[in-house]
């Protein structure tokens, strides 16, 4: 995930930053510049950033005019001194509007508000790239196992989950037999249809019909109990929780 800053005042950076790493830890990028100009530079060398979070004034430049002609618009959380701009604000891709001084929950409720955002866009975009809305779409339907001397095709009903150790990927049965399979998680993603199955960590995909209960922890953590039972602990990261529960949704 990548998040741009632009602020000119050190202290609500910091504030904000500290905010953003206790709620994201899957950031690949936090940038922080204090000027328009050199915004409208960044912008227009780097990939386009997940979030912006930005002043409505630094200088005396209005932070929202660099976006009036922009037909695509990354999220945008605003922070001012004034309402004066909320409702223009909102005429642009924009998850809040802050007035300062705001306290840590309304900052953590508008960060929380975009990744679930966010989360919605990404499970969109991943439906739509593998074609789950094309009705010819096709997607495996059963994987050859090699056990011993022995082939056998496992359905992809009979799948309850794959998991990765190491470098070796395994496919778990309803039945709790595991068996070494020549895929990686990378391309299994692509070949199992993702209303059924879905990527919950680096090292799972689950099938939805082996999801036999969910626990809440902190900070939007989630402990995922898998039948048949995986013989240690299973957890989605709070990026990721907000795609998953959409994903249960569908």
């Amino acid at each position: 995930m990548k998040i741009l800053i632009l602020e000119k005042e050190t202290t609500t950076v910091n504030f904000i930053e500290s905010l953003i790493r206790k709620t994201c830890s899957s950031i690949e990028s936090l940038v922080h510049l204090d000027s328009i100009e050199r915004c409208l530079v960044w912008l227009n060398t780097h990939p386009e950033p997940n979030l912006i979070v930005l002043n409505t004034h630094l200088g005396d430049r209005l932070s929202l005019d660099m976006f009036k002609d922009t037909p695509t618009l990354p999220s945008l959380i605003f922070l001012s001194e004034t309402k004066e701009f909320a409702l223009d604000s909102f005429k642009l891709n924009t998850v809040d509007y802050l007035i300062k001084p705001f306290k840590e929950e309304d900052f953590i409720f508008a960060l929380n508000k975009f990744l679930s955002i966010n989360a919605k866009m990404t499970l969109e975009k991943k439906l739509q790239k593998s074609g789950v809305s094309r009705e010819n779409k096709s997607f495996k339907n059963r994987f050859i196992i090699k056990y011993g001397d022995t082939i056998r095709f496992k359905n992809v009903e009979e799948i309850a989950y794959f998991f990765a150790d190491e470098k070796v990927v395994y496919l778990v049965g309803n039945d709790g037999r595991r068996y070494m399979i020549d895929y990686n998680l990378e391309s299994l993603e692509k070949k199992l249809n993702p209303l059924l199955f879905h990527r919950i960590n680096r090292k799972f995909i689950v099938a939805i019909s082996s999801i036999q209960e969910i626990k809440s922890l902190y900070n939007n953590r989630l402990q995922i109990y898998l039948k048949p039972n995986f013989d240690k602990d299973v957890y989605i990261s709070k990026e990721k929780s907000a795609e998953f529960k959409l994903w249960l949704d569908i």
